[in-house]
């Protein structure tokens, strides 16, 4: 009897005894079922997360200036020509400009402007590098942001908000306009507005004692060699790769202080290391509740391993008949394994699909209560539902495993029936 045979025959008994198969199929998609929606929570949690985190901007680390070897007085010998300037970064990202961009924000003073109208607004100046606006993820409303030139070259430009701009302009764009800004030192500047970001408000007509954030490029109104910080945020180029980028990194400031004793500058991964954590504690979660979920396939074995035996009790005299027409004890052995294994896949089937329809009806409840309970989120929490195409084969070879594990003793119980005694069989 070959392969098809066995298939065909297996289907057909599993036809002729439907309900009975189904009950037999329970424990088999009950367990595929639990695995793949555990499976699927886990990793559509961990993409999830991912997303926002990366929606925060995560392609960035510190650059962190730290003793090479903690001692008691280390921190005796430090002196001012250690610390590393900001004017060290802006050589870095000149050397890499590709790779690296510095993120830098600081407050500079508050002042006011005052509009076509003669209406005055509260804002506050901040001296921004480029890589400022990439790592916090502001998205661009008009015109554009900040670039490294501007800051090289002292560009007297400014990105303004969304709510600025129009009740500075009105419907009318601010893009290339300059505006006067009377600062607290009692200085004005003039900027030119080169881009719009949004700031989330749909109060156009917000009060003027209400402040407005506005960004100038850094070195318009700071000497980065005058600079000096423990540490620096450093923004890297994903299409780049992280490896590369500390290698340079690590390689850049390694040329700076080979020489000195006592101080370097380093590359620290803190929120790298915290979402790395994070990852790892709900894999291994998805793992130990998948494992206790796959126990319920080992009743369900237990379930194949019953009915299999109850339908060679059943099927004695049809035993009988094909040995004395001459079949062989491994046929006979084929035959029934088949039909266990025929079982198993087609229960992993229906529990692969119950899985995956439980879990993207879970993943639809998740987006729907983050719009609707939580909407101020819902642009930073993108709930992705994310099937594990391994949990999904694992499971279909499982199911196999089980057929052939549970199925061949009642398979083996057949094929060694004496033909004469299961003749005389009623």
């Amino acid at each position: 009897m070959n392969l098809i045979e066995c298939v065909k025959m297996a289907v057909s008994s599993i036809k002729a005894n439907k309900m009975r198969s189904l009950l037999t199929m329970l424990g088999i998609i009950i367990g595929i079922s639990a695995v793949i929606i555990i499976t699927t929570i886990g990793g559509s949690v961990k993409a999830t997360m991912n997303n926002a985190f990366n929606s925060f901007g995560m392609n960035y680390f510190y650059g962190w200036f730290t003793p090479k070897e903690y001692t008691e007085d280390v921190y005796d010998k430090l002196e001012a020509d250690d610390l590393p300037t900001l004017q060290m970064y802006y050589d870095l990202v000149e050397k890499y400009p590709d790779q690296f961009e510095i993120s830098e924000n600081e407050f500079y003073c508050d002042g006011k402007v005052l509009n076509q109208k003669n209406d005055y607004q509260n804002i506050s100046l901040r001296c921004t590098t480029s890589g400022y606006f990439s790592m916090t993820n502001k998205k661009l409303a008009e015109g554009r942001f900040l670039t490294l030139r501007d800051d090289l070259e002292k560009k007297s430009v400014a990105v303004v908000s969304q709510s600025f701009a129009h009740k500075y302009c009105g419907n009318s764009s601010i893009i290339n306009k300059p505006i006067t800004i009377a600062l607290q030192t009692g200085e004005e500047a003039i900027f030119y507005v080169v881009g719009v970001y949004e700031d989330n408000t749909t109060d156009v007509e917000r009060s003027s004692s209400e402040k407005t954030n506005i960004y100038v490029p850094f070195q318009y109104l700071v000497d980065p060699k005058n600079c000096s910080s423990n540490y620096v945020t450093v923004v890297w180029n994903q299409d780049m790769g992280i490896k590369s980028a500390k290698e340079n990194f690590t390689r850049f400031f390694e040329n700076i202080y080979h020489s000195n004793e006592y101080w370097h500058v380093e590359v620290d991964e803190y929120d790298q290391e915290m979402l790395g954590t994070i990852n790892i504690a709900l894999n291994i979660l998805t793992i130990a509740f998948s494992v206790i979920a796959a126990i319920s396939l080992l009743v369900g074995g237990i379930g194949v391993m019953n009915i299999m035996l109850v339908s060679i009790v059943e099927r004695t005299s049809e035993i009988g008949v094909r040995k004395a027409l001459g079949a062989q004890n491994s046929s006979i052995r084929i035959q029934f394994v088949m039909e266990a294994i025929m079982i198993c896949i087609i229960g992993s089937i229906i529990g692969i699909l119950i899985g995956l329809g439980f879990s993207y009806l879970l993943g639809f409840v998740g987006s729907y209560v983050v719009t609707t309970v939580v909407p101020e989120y819902a642009d930073v929490v993108d709930v992705t539902v994310k099937p594990s195409v391994i949990a999904i084969i694992i499971s279909v070879l499982s199911s196999i495993l089980i057929g052939v594990t549970f199925g061949f003793y009642p398979a083996n119980r057949a094929a060694k029936m004496n033909p004469i005694d299961a003749l005389r069989h009623e």
